[in-house]
Order: structure tokens, then sequence, then C-alpha cells
């Protein structure tokens, strides 16, 4: 329950003399009345509205918090930035040691699995955001002869060959690495790596592939670094050999997600990467069919595209009854759905802390 906050009014003293009728006396009172916050919790400023020009009327110096958004939405709490002089976001305040006591502050992410607590680092630590990391966790599985592998996504590359491949690298960046398994199951074939740009050791000559053997999955491993602007390559490790069946593991789903208009399922393996036929998959928009444009696999992530946006208040379910989906194993992902759909976004208020209607009896103003 919110604490009270005591208002002290007080009616300034008339003039000696002084004759009033009614009016004049209620005029004359009410222009001597003063009012005093003594104390509680309570913040100065503009709810809602648009951005303020200047500083808004506070307490004392301090002036007065806007909350709102110049970027529309209800917005969150601004405070005035003398140096800027405008409203800027009032900056989150956490991993401090108050009282010999860690404060630590909890951020709500979109995980399905639950949320998370980010614990910062004291002043001498670093937070290292994706983007800093030269490789990251994950498996990205495309497919195809010829792969162009965007190196802004840095997990692994598995790819299970069809035949010989040709594989080049976008947005490579000093300092990153990528890891390529290139996995051949013809039984007998042997196939060639082509990387355009790449140099290897020993003279330059492309590593030769691992030939396939009957029974068996046989993957070989590839390595690339950038670094001075260049691409240099190595063969890791050759002729690894799993003997084809000994993975019996089914691929099932774990959640659904639906962000405009594509709805990314999950799975608890990873998968064969892709082109899916959109005639295996079914979604339902508020009881009516909703078309499908697209649906592939990569990963862990099978991605069906479908022809309307979906929003927040939607209520969406997938099925599959296809056959073409496999994991890298080679097993079939049986039928499932109908799966419910969670949006995760849809015509919402963007992030920070929100206010749709304002409290009880008290408009947002101004408008």
């Amino acid at each position: 329950m919110a604490n009270d906050v005591p208002i002290t009014i007080t009616a300034g003293t008339l003039p000696s003399g002084a004759v009033y009728n009614a009016q004049t006396y209620f005029n004359a009172i009410a222009a001597r009345m003063s009012a005093s916050v003594s104390g509680g919790n309570v913040i100065w400023g503009q709810l809602g509205g648009g951005k303020p020009t200047g500083p808004l009327a506070g307490n004392a110096s301090q002036s007065g918090l806007w909350f709102g958004s110049a970027l529309g939405g209800s917005g969150y709490f601004n405070a005035w930035n003398v140096a800027a002089a405008t409203y800027l976001p009032i900056p989150v305040v956490a991993g401090a040691y108050v009282n010999a006591t860690l404060r630590t502050t909890q951020i709500v992410c979109g995980a399905m699995t639950g949320n998370w607590t980010v614990t910062t680092p004291d002043a001498g630590g670093t937070m290292a955001l994706l983007s800093d990391m030269i490789q990251m966790l994950g498996t990205q599985t495309p497919s195809g002869t010829t792969v162009q592998v965007d190196w802004n996504n840095r997990a692994s590359v598995y790819v299970v060959m069809t035949g010989n491949i040709t594989i080049t690298a976008l947005n490579a960046k000093d300092g990153l690495i990528m890891d390529f398994w290139l996995e051949n199951r013809s039984g007998t074939s042997t196939y060639t790596l082509n990387m355009p740009g790449v140099e290897w050791p020993s003279g330059g000559a492309v590593p030769t592939l691992s030939a396939g053997v009957s029974g068996q999955r046989v993957i070989d491993h590839v390595r690339c670094y950038h670094t001075g602007g260049y691409l240099f390559g190595e063969m890791v490790a050759k002729n690894f050999q799993i003997a084809t069946g000994a993975d019996t593991s089914i691929p099932a789903p774990l959640y659904v997600t639906g962000l405009g208009n594509q709805i990314t399922v999950t799975m608890n393996s990873v998968l064969t990467g892709a082109s899916l036929n959109v005639a295996g998959f079914s979604v339902f928009k508020n009881g009516a069919t909703d078309p499908i444009s697209s649906a592939s696999c990569n990963g862990q992530t099978v991605t069906v595209v479908v022809a309307n946006k979906m929003l927040d208040t939607d209520t969406v379910t997938i099925r599959y009854s296809g056959t073409d989906m496999k994991s890298i194993a080679g097993n079939t992902v049986p039928a499932f759905g109908w799966l419910t759909v969670s949006i995760v976004g849809g015509g919402g208020n963007g992030g920070g802390i929100h206010n749709d209607v304002g409290p009880t009896g008290i408009a947002k103003s101004p408008v």
C-alpha cells in the first residue's frame, strides 16, 4: 500500500479593519491560501503529453520529471539534462554495494523458459555484448552446394553436403573465428571444397575432403580466421565417423513464438537446413486459416512466414504434418500441433515502464 502524503494547507492573515461581503471574503481567503508537502512519495512533473521544451517545475532546484516518449507509446521516466538542454531517459543504476549488500537489477527478457537476472560487474568490470564475441554457442545448418555464411552469426556452421561445395564469407571482421563441419553421407563419393579468398597453409592448396564410407556419416572440421584483413583457413581434423542410424533421438518442438508475420518454432535438436514444403504446415489465426508464404529450418529453428501480421490480441496456433524436416542425423521430425504461438510483438508500447491509462481519475496531461 502506498504511504500517505501529508499536505499542510495554510490560510493567510486578512488585513486588519477590512470589510467584506460574502464574495470578496471568499476571494480574500482563497488568495491567501497556500499548501506544502512535508514528506511522502511525491514526483513532480508531467504525465504523458509531448516532450517538454524546457525544464518542468519541480521541487526546489530539482526540475520536474517527464513520463513519456518522443517515439510514441506510453513512455518512460525522463529527467532534464542541463548539459544537453533536453529531457533524456533516466539511466538504470545497478550492481552497486549499498550498506555491504549487493544490489542487482532484474531485466525481464523475452525468453520463453523463464526470466533471468543480469548482475552488473563492479567498477573495474566489463559487460560483453554478443557482438563483442569472436564465437557464439549454437549451430547454423545452411543447405545446398553454394553457401554464403554471414559472420555476424558466429555460431558454428554444419553442412550435410550433397555434392561439391562452395562457401563464401559475408561480414567477416578481424578477430573473428568460424568453424565449419562438413558431413559426407554419400557412402562412396568424394566432394571438393571451394572457399574463395581463403589463404591455406603449405603453398595455398585447398585441403582434400574425406571420402564417403558406406554406413558412416563422415565429417571434416575446417576453421577460418580473419586477421589483418585476410581470411586464413586450416583443416583442423578429418574423417570423424558416426555410424548411420546410431543417433535415434527424435526431434520435437520446445516452444513457439510469433513476431510480425513470422512464426518461430524452436526444436530440441539441430535440424538439417532446408527450404520446407509449405503444404506441411497449417496456421490458424482467430479461428481462420492464415496463408503461409514460406517455411525453412536452420539449426534448432523452424521459420514459418504467414501472409498477415500477428497482433498481441490474436490467438494463433500452428500444426506440422509434413515429412521433409529432418535432424542432422537424418531422423524425420514427426507431426506436431496444434501448438499455441506466443506473440512477442504486434503493436506494443516498446521497452521501459508502461502506464497505458494514467492513474485512476487522472487523465494524461497535457494531451
